[in-house]
């Protein structure tokens, strides 16, 4: 068992939006000290393209809402610059898609997990009708959208909470549906 490490051991970007009906946020490790580093332009540039790889999967209601910064070390965040906007090409959602999400997941070379899960989106794995695994996981040949993600976390910047150490990420995405947001759509 690896011992703790500090939420705040590396620079966070957080990207807060609204997809399926409600906000979400992700957060991205980077190495970058301050927004003001050229490693803060490359995650900014590599978030983008993340995002731009899913757009096909994103409701049409997905917007960027708002972004913040935290260096490593701090316990406070500074407004960001937001990623550039993007244009989603799912339908419109309905009440039951707002917990639905993918997930991409990978380790550090230190042995940390990694995740980056973005909710709102048009993948459903239970749908028999769509091209994808019935197994709630989507490999990377399987979708033009996912291997896209896939290339953009592999070559992109981003870390685990362990440091700057590359991130090996695993060839597949994972799809479900979020237990936290039925709950709550159950409560509406």
């Amino acid at each position: 068992m690896l011992p703790p490490i500090s939420s705040n051991n590396t620079s966070r970007y957080f990207v807060r939006y609204r997809s399926g009906g409600m906000g979400h946020t992700i957060a991205f490790r980077t190495p970058a000290p301050t927004i003001a580093d050229t490693w803060f332009v490359t995650a900014l540039a590599d978030v983008n393209a993340f995002f731009t790889a899913l757009a096909p999967l994103l409701f049409n209601d997905f917007a960027f809402t708002d972004c913040s910064f935290q260096a490593a070390g701090t316990l406070f965040s500074v407004p960001a610059p937001p990623p550039a906007p993007i244009t989603p090409g799912g339908g419109s959602p309905t009440k039951g898609d707002a917990p639905r999400f993918i997930s991409f997941v990978g380790r550090s070379s230190g042995g940390r997990k990694v995740a980056l899960t973005v909710y709102g989106v048009t993948a459903d794995p239970g749908n028999s009708d769509q091209a994808i695994s019935q197994d709630y996981r989507l490999l990377y040949g399987e979708q033009a959208q996912v291997a896209a993600a896939i290339t953009v976390l592999v070559y992109s910047s981003f870390s685990a909470v362990d440091g700057p150490e590359p991130v090996t990420w695993k060839q597949y995405a994972n799809l479900g549906y979020n237990s936290h947001f039925q709950r709550k759509l159950r409560n509406m």
